[in-house]
Protein backbone atom coordinates (compact mmCIF):
# COMPACT_ATOMS: atom_id res chain seq x y z
CA UNK A 1 0.00 0.00 0.00
CA UNK A 2 2.86 2.14 -0.83
CA UNK A 3 2.82 5.46 -3.48
CA UNK A 4 -0.75 5.67 -2.84
CA UNK A 5 -2.62 8.19 -4.90
CA UNK A 6 -2.60 11.83 -3.83
CA UNK A 7 -6.32 13.42 -3.84
CA UNK A 8 -6.28 17.36 -3.11
CA UNK A 9 -8.70 18.32 -1.01
CA UNK A 10 -10.32 22.46 -1.37
CA UNK A 11 -8.99 24.29 1.62
CA UNK A 12 -12.67 24.82 2.71
CA UNK A 13 -13.18 21.45 2.92
CA UNK A 14 -9.66 20.50 4.44
CA UNK A 15 -10.32 23.23 7.00
CA UNK A 16 -13.59 20.75 8.05
CA UNK A 17 -11.94 17.52 7.92
CA UNK A 18 -9.17 18.94 10.44
CA UNK A 19 -11.99 19.65 12.80
CA UNK A 20 -13.57 16.28 12.52
CA UNK A 21 -15.64 15.38 9.75
CA UNK A 22 -15.29 12.15 7.83
CA UNK A 23 -16.67 12.64 4.79
CA UNK A 24 -16.19 14.48 1.60
CA UNK A 25 -18.64 14.29 -1.20
CA UNK A 26 -17.49 13.80 -4.72
CA UNK A 27 -18.69 17.08 -5.80
CA UNK A 28 -16.00 18.84 -3.87
CA UNK A 29 -13.58 16.94 -5.41
CA UNK A 30 -11.98 18.92 -8.31
CA UNK A 31 -10.01 15.33 -9.42
CA UNK A 32 -12.61 12.91 -9.09
CA UNK A 33 -12.65 11.46 -12.18
CA UNK A 34 -9.18 11.18 -12.44
CA UNK A 35 -8.63 9.00 -9.06
CA UNK A 36 -11.58 7.02 -10.25
CA UNK A 37 -9.84 5.95 -13.25
CA UNK A 38 -6.75 5.32 -11.17
CA UNK A 39 -8.98 3.38 -8.41
CA UNK A 40 -12.05 1.91 -10.12
CA UNK A 41 -13.08 -0.60 -7.37
CA UNK A 42 -11.99 1.89 -4.54
CA UNK A 43 -9.22 2.07 -2.63
CA UNK A 44 -7.26 3.95 -0.43
CA UNK A 45 -5.35 7.75 -0.84
CA UNK A 46 -3.88 10.24 0.89
CA UNK A 47 -5.11 13.33 0.99
CA UNK A 48 -4.08 17.38 1.21
CA UNK A 49 -4.63 20.46 0.54
CA UNK A 50 -1.52 21.18 -1.21
CA UNK A 51 1.01 18.99 -3.10
CA UNK A 52 2.41 17.93 -0.03
CA UNK A 53 0.95 14.11 0.79
CA UNK A 54 -0.84 14.31 3.91
CA UNK A 55 -3.91 11.88 5.94
CA UNK A 56 -5.40 8.94 4.76
CA UNK A 57 -8.84 8.40 3.55
CA UNK A 58 -11.17 5.34 1.70
CA UNK A 59 -11.71 6.54 -1.84
CA UNK A 60 -15.41 4.82 -3.29
CA UNK A 61 -16.00 5.48 -7.09
CA UNK A 62 -19.97 4.27 -6.86
CA UNK A 63 -21.14 6.88 -3.88
CA UNK A 64 -21.88 10.13 -3.18
CA UNK A 65 -19.23 10.14 -0.33
CA UNK A 66 -16.43 9.95 -2.56
CA UNK A 67 -14.14 9.96 0.73
CA UNK A 68 -14.18 8.44 3.85
CA UNK A 69 -11.14 10.09 6.04
CA UNK A 70 -9.50 8.19 8.71
CA UNK A 71 -6.84 10.70 9.01
CA UNK A 72 -5.94 14.10 8.51
CA UNK A 73 -2.65 14.94 9.41
CA UNK A 74 0.78 15.75 7.89
CA UNK A 75 2.20 12.29 8.57
CA UNK A 76 2.82 9.15 6.28
CA UNK A 77 0.33 6.97 7.73
CA UNK A 78 1.27 3.02 7.00
CA UNK A 79 -1.93 1.45 6.45
CA UNK A 80 -2.49 -1.89 7.64
CA UNK A 81 -0.28 -0.33 11.53
CA UNK A 82 -2.82 2.13 11.28
CA UNK A 83 -6.03 0.16 11.01
CA UNK A 84 -5.24 -2.48 12.96
CA UNK A 85 -4.68 0.48 15.87
CA UNK A 86 -8.14 1.47 14.96
CA UNK A 87 -9.71 -1.94 15.17
CA UNK A 88 -7.68 -2.65 18.36
CA UNK A 89 -9.16 0.68 20.30
CA UNK A 90 -12.65 0.11 19.13
CA UNK A 91 -12.40 -3.29 20.58
CA UNK A 92 -11.14 -2.25 23.57
CA UNK A 93 -14.52 0.21 24.53
CA UNK A 94 -16.18 -3.42 24.36
CA UNK A 95 -14.03 -4.74 26.57
CA UNK A 96 -16.44 -3.72 29.93
CA UNK A 97 -19.28 -5.77 27.93
CA UNK A 98 -20.27 -9.08 30.30
CA UNK A 99 -19.79 -11.93 27.24
CA UNK A 100 -21.12 -13.93 29.54
CA UNK A 101 -24.67 -12.21 30.04
CA UNK A 102 -24.23 -10.24 26.33
CA UNK A 103 -22.61 -11.38 23.14
CA UNK A 104 -24.62 -9.87 20.88
CA UNK A 105 -22.64 -6.72 20.36
CA UNK A 106 -21.40 -4.00 18.10
CA UNK A 107 -17.54 -4.49 17.59
CA UNK A 108 -17.41 -1.11 15.05
CA UNK A 109 -19.54 1.72 14.81
CA UNK A 110 -18.19 3.27 11.52
CA UNK A 111 -17.39 6.76 12.00
CA UNK A 112 -17.85 6.97 15.60
CA UNK A 113 -15.17 4.33 15.55
CA UNK A 114 -13.07 6.21 13.31
CA UNK A 115 -13.56 3.83 10.93
CA UNK A 116 -15.69 5.30 8.77
CA UNK A 117 -18.38 3.21 6.14
CA UNK A 118 -18.01 -0.13 8.21
CA UNK A 119 -20.08 -1.70 11.02
CA UNK A 120 -19.23 -5.19 12.55
CA UNK A 121 -21.20 -6.78 14.67
CA UNK A 122 -20.81 -10.31 16.58
CA UNK A 123 -23.46 -12.98 17.48
CA UNK A 124 -21.90 -14.91 19.65
CA UNK A 125 -19.46 -16.74 17.66
CA UNK A 126 -21.19 -15.32 13.81
CA UNK A 127 -19.11 -11.85 12.68
CA UNK A 128 -21.46 -9.79 10.47
CA UNK A 129 -19.92 -6.69 8.47
CA UNK A 130 -22.30 -4.48 6.77
CA UNK A 131 -20.12 -1.65 4.91
CA UNK A 132 -21.68 1.61 3.55
CA UNK A 133 -18.85 1.55 0.57
CA UNK A 134 -17.67 -0.90 -1.73
CA UNK A 135 -14.06 0.02 -1.26
CA UNK A 136 -14.28 -2.11 1.86
CA UNK A 137 -14.69 -4.77 -0.06
CA UNK A 138 -11.12 -5.86 -0.52
CA UNK A 139 -9.88 -5.16 2.71
CA UNK A 140 -12.32 -7.68 4.79
CA UNK A 141 -9.85 -10.28 5.01
CA UNK A 142 -7.28 -8.07 6.74
CA UNK A 143 -10.40 -6.56 9.36
CA UNK A 144 -11.07 -10.00 10.07
CA UNK A 145 -7.59 -10.52 10.85
CA UNK A 146 -7.40 -7.86 13.29
CA UNK A 147 -10.40 -8.64 15.13
CA UNK A 148 -9.65 -12.53 15.57
CA UNK A 149 -6.70 -11.45 17.23
CA UNK A 150 -8.53 -10.44 20.17
CA UNK A 151 -12.43 -11.78 19.71
CA UNK A 152 -12.80 -15.28 18.72
CA UNK A 153 -15.54 -15.96 15.98
CA UNK A 154 -16.61 -19.46 14.04
CA UNK A 155 -17.69 -17.73 10.75
CA UNK A 156 -18.41 -14.40 9.32
CA UNK A 157 -21.03 -12.68 7.07
CA UNK A 158 -21.16 -10.34 4.42
CA UNK A 159 -24.17 -7.93 4.16
CA UNK A 160 -23.83 -5.43 1.02
CA UNK A 161 -26.57 -4.41 -1.79
CA UNK A 162 -26.10 -7.35 -4.25
CA UNK A 163 -23.36 -9.29 -2.81
CA UNK A 164 -24.30 -10.46 0.69
CA UNK A 165 -22.47 -13.18 0.62
CA UNK A 166 -19.91 -15.84 3.23
CA UNK A 167 -16.38 -14.56 3.40
CA UNK A 168 -16.09 -17.77 5.18
CA UNK A 169 -17.93 -21.76 5.21
CA UNK A 170 -21.23 -21.38 6.38
CA UNK A 171 -22.90 -21.73 9.46
CA UNK A 172 -26.55 -22.63 10.14
CA UNK A 173 -28.82 -19.33 10.57
CA UNK A 174 -30.56 -18.62 12.90
CA UNK A 175 -26.98 -18.30 15.44
CA UNK A 176 -28.69 -17.84 18.43
CA UNK A 177 -27.06 -15.46 21.35
CA UNK A 178 -27.84 -14.31 24.84
CA UNK A 179 -28.88 -10.58 25.80
CA UNK A 180 -28.49 -9.47 29.60
CA UNK A 181 -28.84 -13.28 30.19
CA UNK A 182 -31.86 -13.91 27.88
CA UNK A 183 -31.79 -15.89 24.39
CA UNK A 184 -32.62 -14.51 20.81
CA UNK A 185 -31.86 -15.50 17.46
CA UNK A 186 -30.41 -13.32 14.28
CA UNK A 187 -30.12 -14.43 10.93
CA UNK A 188 -28.66 -12.22 8.16
CA UNK A 189 -29.36 -13.35 5.48
CA UNK A 190 -33.33 -12.00 6.06
CA UNK A 191 -33.41 -9.93 8.87
CA UNK A 192 -32.64 -6.12 9.28
CA UNK A 193 -29.66 -4.16 9.65
CA UNK A 194 -27.43 -6.94 10.89
CA UNK A 195 -30.14 -9.53 11.76
CA UNK A 196 -30.90 -8.14 14.84
CA UNK A 197 -31.54 -4.33 16.57
CA UNK A 198 -28.82 -4.44 19.33
CA UNK A 199 -28.62 -0.94 19.78
CA UNK A 200 -31.69 -1.23 21.92
CA UNK A 201 -30.32 -3.78 24.68
CA UNK A 202 -30.45 -0.88 27.51
CA UNK A 203 -33.46 0.32 26.25
CA UNK A 204 -34.81 -2.98 26.40
CA UNK A 205 -33.62 -3.19 30.28
CA UNK A 206 -35.12 -0.29 30.80
CA UNK A 207 -38.91 -1.19 29.56
CA UNK A 208 -38.35 -4.42 31.29
CA UNK A 209 -38.28 -2.38 34.89
CA UNK A 210 -41.74 -0.40 33.93
CA UNK A 211 -43.43 -4.08 32.58
CA UNK A 212 -44.87 -5.48 36.38
CA UNK A 213 -48.47 -5.85 35.60
CA UNK A 214 -49.21 -4.38 32.50
CA UNK A 215 -50.96 -4.93 29.14
CA UNK A 216 -48.64 -4.45 26.52
CA UNK A 217 -48.48 -2.99 22.85
CA UNK A 218 -45.19 -3.88 21.07
CA UNK A 219 -45.77 -1.81 17.36
CA UNK A 220 -43.54 -2.65 15.05
CA UNK A 221 -42.48 -5.52 16.70
CA UNK A 222 -39.78 -7.33 14.43
CA UNK A 223 -37.95 -9.81 16.59
CA UNK A 224 -40.72 -9.54 19.73
CA UNK A 225 -37.46 -8.49 21.86
CA UNK A 226 -39.18 -5.50 23.63
CA UNK A 227 -41.83 -8.60 24.98
CA UNK A 228 -39.66 -10.73 25.97
CA UNK A 229 -37.64 -8.18 28.24
CA UNK A 230 -41.77 -7.22 29.40
CA UNK A 231 -42.33 -10.88 29.73
CA UNK A 232 -39.17 -10.97 31.88
CA UNK A 233 -40.51 -7.75 34.06
CA UNK A 234 -43.63 -9.97 34.83
CA UNK A 235 -46.03 -8.36 32.07
CA UNK A 236 -49.65 -9.39 32.43
CA UNK A 237 -49.78 -9.76 28.52
CA UNK A 238 -48.01 -8.70 25.32
CA UNK A 239 -49.49 -8.20 21.99
CA UNK A 240 -47.19 -8.09 19.03
CA UNK A 241 -47.90 -6.30 15.78
CA UNK A 242 -45.69 -6.17 12.71
CA UNK A 243 -46.61 -5.81 8.93
CA UNK A 244 -44.11 -8.55 8.09
CA UNK A 245 -44.69 -12.09 8.75
CA UNK A 246 -40.99 -13.16 9.07
CA UNK A 247 -40.37 -10.87 11.38
CA UNK A 248 -43.79 -12.68 13.37
CA UNK A 249 -42.31 -15.93 12.76
CA UNK A 250 -38.72 -14.60 14.40
CA UNK A 251 -40.98 -13.01 17.27
CA UNK A 252 -42.16 -16.59 17.85
CA UNK A 253 -38.96 -18.24 18.27
CA UNK A 254 -37.44 -15.72 20.20
CA UNK A 255 -40.52 -15.93 22.98
CA UNK A 256 -40.45 -19.51 22.65
CA UNK A 257 -36.64 -19.98 23.87
CA UNK A 258 -37.29 -17.81 26.34
CA UNK A 259 -40.26 -19.90 27.62
CA UNK A 260 -43.10 -16.83 27.21
CA UNK A 261 -44.57 -18.12 24.12
CA UNK A 262 -47.77 -19.24 25.82
CA UNK A 263 -51.45 -17.74 25.91
CA UNK A 264 -49.94 -14.23 27.83
CA UNK A 265 -48.13 -13.29 24.15
CA UNK A 266 -49.96 -12.75 21.12
CA UNK A 267 -48.74 -12.26 17.59
CA UNK A 268 -50.27 -9.70 14.78
CA UNK A 269 -49.44 -9.74 11.48
CA UNK A 270 -51.09 -6.06 10.62
CA UNK A 271 -50.50 -2.86 8.96
CA UNK A 272 -49.24 -0.52 12.44
CA UNK A 273 -51.24 2.49 11.57
CA UNK A 274 -54.29 0.67 10.63
CA UNK A 275 -54.39 -1.23 13.74
CA UNK A 276 -54.42 1.44 15.84
CA UNK A 277 -57.19 3.35 14.10
CA UNK A 278 -59.48 0.26 15.26
CA UNK A 279 -59.16 1.02 18.96
CA UNK A 280 -61.30 3.10 20.46
CA UNK A 281 -60.01 7.05 21.14
CA UNK A 282 -60.67 7.89 25.15
CA UNK A 283 -61.57 11.49 24.75
CA UNK A 284 -59.85 14.35 25.87
CA UNK A 285 -62.43 14.96 28.78
CA UNK A 286 -62.36 11.14 30.03
CA UNK A 287 -58.62 10.81 30.00
CA UNK A 288 -58.68 10.46 33.78
CA UNK A 289 -61.51 8.10 34.39
CA UNK A 290 -61.07 5.68 31.59
CA UNK A 291 -57.95 3.50 30.50
CA UNK A 292 -57.53 2.04 27.10
CA UNK A 293 -56.46 -1.35 26.61
CA UNK A 294 -52.68 -1.57 26.88
CA UNK A 295 -51.21 0.13 29.67
CA UNK A 296 -48.07 0.78 27.62
CA UNK A 297 -48.02 1.64 24.00
CA UNK A 298 -44.34 0.63 22.13
CA UNK A 299 -43.77 2.60 19.28
CA UNK A 300 -40.13 1.62 17.60
CA UNK A 301 -41.15 2.60 14.10
CA UNK A 302 -38.29 2.04 11.16
CA UNK A 303 -36.43 5.75 9.75
CA UNK A 304 -39.38 8.15 8.40
CA UNK A 305 -36.36 10.56 7.48
CA UNK A 306 -33.72 8.66 5.42
CA UNK A 307 -32.64 12.05 3.77
CA UNK A 308 -32.32 15.70 4.02
CA UNK A 309 -35.19 15.91 1.95
CA UNK A 310 -37.48 13.58 4.01
CA UNK A 311 -36.84 15.53 7.17
CA UNK A 312 -40.19 17.79 7.21
CA UNK A 313 -42.45 14.35 5.95
CA UNK A 314 -40.48 12.52 8.27
CA UNK A 315 -41.21 14.71 11.50
CA UNK A 316 -45.19 14.80 10.45
CA UNK A 317 -45.21 11.19 10.67
CA UNK A 318 -43.60 10.75 13.98
CA UNK A 319 -46.34 12.98 15.44
CA UNK A 320 -49.02 11.29 13.41
CA UNK A 321 -48.08 7.55 14.83
CA UNK A 322 -47.57 9.29 18.37
CA UNK A 323 -50.88 11.30 18.60
CA UNK A 324 -52.47 8.02 17.40
CA UNK A 325 -50.71 6.01 20.64
CA UNK A 326 -51.39 8.86 23.16
CA UNK A 327 -55.21 8.63 21.70
CA UNK A 328 -55.59 5.55 22.72
CA UNK A 329 -54.08 5.82 26.23
CA UNK A 330 -55.49 6.88 29.28
CA UNK A 331 -53.76 8.92 32.34
CA UNK A 332 -51.48 6.67 34.18
CA UNK A 333 -50.66 4.82 31.22
CA UNK A 334 -46.96 4.80 29.47
CA UNK A 335 -46.00 5.51 25.94
CA UNK A 336 -42.38 4.10 25.17
CA UNK A 337 -41.29 5.57 21.81
CA UNK A 338 -38.23 5.68 19.48
CA UNK A 339 -36.47 7.07 16.29
CA UNK A 340 -33.97 5.70 14.80
CA UNK A 341 -33.80 8.79 11.93
CA UNK A 342 -30.24 10.29 12.13
CA UNK A 343 -31.32 13.15 10.10
CA UNK A 344 -33.76 13.86 12.76
CA UNK A 345 -31.99 15.87 16.04
CA UNK A 346 -33.33 14.93 19.38
CA UNK A 347 -34.49 18.34 20.13
CA UNK A 348 -36.78 17.52 17.13
CA UNK A 349 -37.92 14.38 17.87
CA UNK A 350 -39.37 15.57 21.25
CA UNK A 351 -40.94 18.37 19.53
CA UNK A 352 -42.44 16.06 17.35
CA UNK A 353 -43.97 14.36 20.56
CA UNK A 354 -44.65 17.26 22.00
CA UNK A 355 -47.24 18.23 19.44
CA UNK A 356 -48.26 14.90 19.76
CA UNK A 357 -49.48 15.03 23.06
CA UNK A 358 -50.49 19.00 23.24
CA UNK A 359 -52.69 17.60 19.57
CA UNK A 360 -55.19 15.32 21.65
CA UNK A 361 -54.92 17.38 25.44
CA UNK A 362 -52.34 14.64 26.88
CA UNK A 363 -48.98 15.81 29.09
CA UNK A 364 -46.31 13.63 29.29
CA UNK A 365 -43.94 13.33 31.97
CA UNK A 366 -40.72 11.66 31.28
CA UNK A 367 -39.70 8.92 33.08
CA UNK A 368 -36.45 7.16 30.74
CA UNK A 369 -34.75 8.69 27.99
CA UNK A 370 -31.59 7.23 26.18
CA UNK A 371 -29.86 6.40 23.09
CA UNK A 372 -27.91 3.47 21.68
CA UNK A 373 -26.17 1.46 24.06
CA UNK A 374 -22.36 1.80 24.97
CA UNK A 375 -21.05 -0.36 22.00
CA UNK A 376 -22.48 2.70 20.33
CA UNK A 377 -20.03 5.29 21.14
CA UNK A 378 -20.49 8.82 19.23
CA UNK A 379 -17.57 10.82 17.74
CA UNK A 380 -17.58 13.72 19.30
CA UNK A 381 -16.81 16.53 16.54
CA UNK A 382 -17.93 14.48 13.51
CA UNK A 383 -21.11 16.21 12.81
CA UNK A 384 -22.69 13.48 12.44
CA UNK A 385 -26.03 12.97 14.96
CA UNK A 386 -26.87 10.50 17.39
CA UNK A 387 -29.23 8.51 15.29
CA UNK A 388 -31.63 6.63 17.93
CA UNK A 389 -33.98 8.87 20.47
CA UNK A 390 -35.88 6.61 22.71
CA UNK A 391 -38.12 7.89 25.32
CA UNK A 392 -40.94 6.54 28.01
CA UNK A 393 -43.65 8.99 29.21
CA UNK A 394 -46.13 8.57 31.72
CA UNK A 395 -49.98 9.96 30.32
CA UNK A 396 -51.69 12.58 32.37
Amino acid sequence: MKNLPLVRIPPSIFLQIRKGSPWVYRDSLPDFDEIRSLLPEGGWVRISNSKNPGGLALFDPDNAIALRVFDSSRDEVPVKPFLHYKISSALSIRSTIDRQITNGIRLIHGENDYLPGLVADIYDRLLVFRPDCMAWLNYLPLVMEYISKEVSFDAAYLLFPDESRWLTEEISLPVEFIENSMKFISDPSVGQKTGFFIDMRDNRKALQHFSSGKKILNCFSYTGAFSVYARAGNAMETVNIDIASGAIEAAKLNHELNGYNDEKTDYIVKDIFEYLEGIPEIPFKKIRTEKGPFDMIILDPPSFAHSKDKVESGLASYTRLNKMALERLGAGQYLATASCSSRISAEQFLSAVSEAAESCGRKLRQVYSNGAGEDHPVAIGSGILPYLKFHIFMVS
